[in-house]
């Protein structure tokens, strides 16, 4: 199991926390820290927190939680990745905990789609953590949340880029040191 704190932070990082519900990059309806509303539907939501959310007159633009409710939406999802990351991708479990970040990082984002990399994924099982890296950066997923294969956040921000969730996430999964904090 991960530190809860420490992915929260990192989700929050890579996703952001909003208490209003905003269109993501996809169309999709969003609120929390990345939490699909389109995708999903108003009953979880609703069950989770415990009250009823959407908007009475049907505008998803008027959605707005907590930072708290925000938090208990996250806590959910992690509780749901926990369970069924280490059921789609058995070797989970043998990984270091900040490995094991990046994994739920990636399920978190892209979905169980994340653990269909599939080259990338013998590569983790291999402990080839070069080879996952370069997995990392030449993926369509690199492409949408990431700058490019540079690998230190001095020379991305010396290029005028960040170091955004591929760099740290490929950092992370290479050292598996912690580079989200």
């Amino acid at each position: 199991m991960v530190n809860r704190s420490r992915m929260e932070k990192q989700l929050i990082l890579h996703e952001g926390l909003r208490e209003k519900a905003y269109l993501d990059t996809e169309g999709n309806w969003t609120i929390g820290v990345g939490y699909n509303i389109t995708g999903r539907g108003w009953k979880l939501i609703e069950e989770i927190l415990g009250r009823h959310v959407r908007p009475a007159d049907g505008d998803t633009s008027k959605t707005v939680i907590s930072r708290d409710e925000a938090i208990r939406l996250l806590n959910a999802d992690l509780d749901w990745f926990e369970k069924l990351v280490p059921i789609h991708f058995p070797f989970y479990l043998e990984l270091d905990e900040v490995r094991q970040r990046v994994v739920l990082d990636m399920a978190f984002n892209m979905g169980f789609k994340a653990l269909g990399f599939v080259n990338t994924r013998k590569m983790v099982e291999a402990r080839d953590w070069s080879g996952a890296a370069r997995g990392f950066y030449n993926s369509k997923w690199a492409r949408q949340v990431g700058d490019g294969p540079d690998m230190s956040p001095e020379a991305a921000r010396a290029r005028g880029k960040h170091f955004d969730r591929c760099d740290r996430l490929s950092k992370m999964i290479l050292t598996g040191l912690d580079w989200a904090a």
